[in-house]
C-alpha cells in the first residue's frame, strides 16, 4: 500500500508558512502596482484612488461579515480613528502617485523609508527609548534615502520627493495604528480607514473624471482586490510567524518590482536606486534586529 499523502502545507513549520504567506502578500503587492500604473497612464491618479478602493472597502466588508459583523465597527476614539483614516488616505494618494509616475521599482525603494521614520518618530509618539546604535542606523538610512534621490542639481528628480511624503504618511499610520490597537476593533480600524480613502479622493475624482470603460474598470477592480488580498496575507503572515522571522522578507518585494517593472514597462533601476535602495535594507535590518533583541530583552 501507498503511504497517505499528507495535505499540502502539512509538517511546515509557523516560520516556514509565515515566511511564504510575506513573500506572497509582495507578490500581490508588486502585481498590484502594476495594476495601477497601468489604470494611471490613462486616468487621473485621483480616480484611480477612489474606484480601487471601493473594491478593497468590498473585501474589508466581507471580512466583517465572516468576522465579527457589524457590531465589530463601533468606535470608541473617534477622533484617533479618523486620524488614522487620513493617514491612510494621504498614504494611498502618495503611494499611487508615486507608483504611476516612478519606475516601480524606484517607488518601491522609496517606500522603505518608512520603516526608518517610524523609529525615529517612534521616540516622540510613543515615548520608545531609542539608543545610540538605533539612531546612527536610522541616520545612515536617510542617506541611502537621499542617494536615492539622485542629490545633483541635473539627477535630481522632484517627483521622488512624492514617494519620500508616502513613506511619512505610511509611518504616521503605522504609528496611530499601534496606539488605537488597544482600543478598536481591526474590522473598525480598517473599515473606516479605507471608508476615509474613498470620502477624501471623491472630490477630486468627481473634478477630473474620466469615463471608464469595462476593461479600465476591470483593471483598477483587480488592483483594488490584490491590495486588499496583500494586507490580508501580510497580516495573516505576522500572526503565523514572529516578526523578526517574516518582516525581513518585505524586502523581496524590490526583486519582484524590478522584474515586473522591466517585463510590463522596460523599466531598469539604476546605480543610484540600487546603491540607495541597499543602504536603506542594510538600515532597516539592522533597526530590525535591535527592536527585536530589546523585545527579547523585556520578556
Amino acid at each position: 500500500m501507498n503511504a497517505p499523502q499528507s495535505a499540502p502545507g502539512k509538517g511546515m513549520t509557523p516560520a516556514t508558512k509565515g515566511i511564504l504567506l510575506m513573500v506572497l502578500a509582495m507578490f500581490f503587492i508588486s502585481v498590484m502596482g502594476v495594476a495601477t500604473k497601468t489604470a494611471g497612464i490613462s486616468h487621473p491618479i485621483m480616480q484611480v484612488v477612489f474606484v480601487r478602493n471601493f473594491f478593497v472597502l468590498a473585501l474589508v466588508l466581507v471580512m466583517v461579515w465572516r468576522k465579527g459583523g457589524m457590531a465589530s465597527l463601533k468606535v470608541n476614539d473617534r477622533k484617533g480613528v479618523g486620524l488614522r483614516a487620513f493617514f491612510q488616505f494621504g498614504a494611498a494618494t502618495f503611494i499611487s502617485t508615486t507608483v504611476i509616475l516612478l519606475p516601480l521599482a524606484d517607488a518601491e525603494a522609496l517606500f522603505f523609508a518608512a520603516p526608518l521614520i517610524i523609529a525615529f518618530l517612534s521616540m516622540h509618539f510613543l515615548g520608545e527609548r531609542v539608543g545610540w546604535r538605533r539612531k546612527t542606523a536610522i541616520f545612515v538610512g536617510f542617506i541611502g534615502v537621499i542617494v536615492m534621490l539622485r542629490p545633483t542639481p541635473d539627477l535630481i528628480q522632484p517627483i521622488a520627493l512624492f514617494g519620500v511624503v508616502a513613506s511619512v504618511f505610511i509611518a504616521l499610520r503605522d504609528i496611530w495604528t499601534r496606539k488605537l490597537r488597544e482600543g478598536e476593533t481591526a474590522n473598525a480600524i480598517m473599515f473606516w480607514s479605507e471608508l476615509g480613502v474613498i470620502v477624501g479622493s471623491l472630490p477630486f475624482a468627481l473634478y477630473v473624471w474620466q469615463p471608464l470603460t469595462l476593461p479600465d474598470l476591470g483593471i483598477i477592480a483587480f488592483a483594488g482586490i490584490v491590495l486588499g488580498a496583500a494586507q490580508f496575507t501580510m497580516a495573516v503572515a505576522f500572526l503565523t510567524a514572529e516578526a523578526a522571522t517574516v518582516a525581513p522578507f518585505r524586502y523581496t518585494v524590490i526583486l519582484l518590482t524590478t522584474l515586473f517593472g522591466y517585463l510590463f514597462f522596460g523599466d531598469i533601476p539604476d546605480a543610484f536606486v540600487i546603491g540607495g535602495v541597499a543602504i536603506v535594507i542594510a538600515s532597516g535590518l539592522y533597526i530590525l534586529r535591535r527592536e527585536t533583541q530589546r523585545s527579547a530583552g523585556q520578556a
